[in-house]
């Protein structure tokens, strides 16, 4: 909030030749700046170089601030939560809130592999996870959809048929993965692995438009190694 419009006018010029292509009005904020940024994929929870190059020539102070998020990026590398870091802009554009009133909130779709080729690797429980989760989110006002027992490439599929713009009239997006898993990776029925990254990626500005500056949160619950 205490940058000036010289600090963004000096902020777009660090930035790579197609940001600085972009139209921008005089009145443009760094919020605004940063939104585009994760629009145009250069700014993300795992790429913060050209963040950290515009606070090093206009803001050094906040470096810091950056590196300590990364390092607890990498610490909760291991947890089951992933979250966007981005806001969205709301009406009030001193207001970095994200827009919560859309009803349905959003769709919420819940991936959950139960019986496992292997039939050693069976979840048992699984169900009443699945009912606790169906019960909280249609009560946030979440659609919720299920898709039970899938292999690695129909969770692929899954993810991505929710890559469009349904999302238009939606303020939201929760993806649940219910599964086996590994570090940085959950299992299909299948036995075959998915990265993580590979579904959350499926939901940046440039792969799915109609969830740009909007919440996209990712629960995975499967292990995520040995410790």
């Amino acid at each position: 909030e205490s940058m000036s419009s010289r600090d963004v006018k000096h902020a777009k010029f660090l930035l790579p030749g197609k940001f600085r292509k972009c139209t921008w009005e005089d009145t443009v904020t760094m919020r605004e700046v940063f939104i585009k940024m994760e629009k145009l994929d250069l700014l993300a929870e795992n790429n913060m170089e050209h963040l950290k190059t515009i606070c090093r020539n206009i803001r050094s102070d906040l470096i810091w601030k950056i590196e300590a998020y990364e390092r607890h990026q990498g610490a909760c590398s291991r947890e089951t939560t992933f979250f966007s870091p981005v806001m969205e802009v709301g009406e009030n554009q001193m207001d970095a809130v994200y827009r919560m009133r859309s009803r349905p909130l959003g769709y919420c779709i819940i991936i959950n592999n139960r019986n496992f080729h292997d039939e050693t690797k069976i979840r048992r429980g699984a169900e009443a996870d699945l009912v606790s989760l169906q019960k909280v989110f249609k009560k946030l006002h979440f659609t919720v959809e299920c898709h039970n027992d899938l292999t690695a490439d129909k969770i692929r599929m899954a993810v991505k048929s929710y890559q469009n713009d349904i999302h238009k009239r939606r303020d939201c997006f929760i993806c649940c993965i219910l599964s086996h898993g590994d570090k940085g990776i959950v299992y299909g029925v299948d036995g075959k692995r998915v990265p993580i990254r590979d579904i959350t990626s499926c939901f940046t500005g440039q792969q799915c438009p109609s969830l740009i500056g909007k919440p996209k949160i990712f629960f995975i619950q499967a292990c995520q190694g040995e410790k």
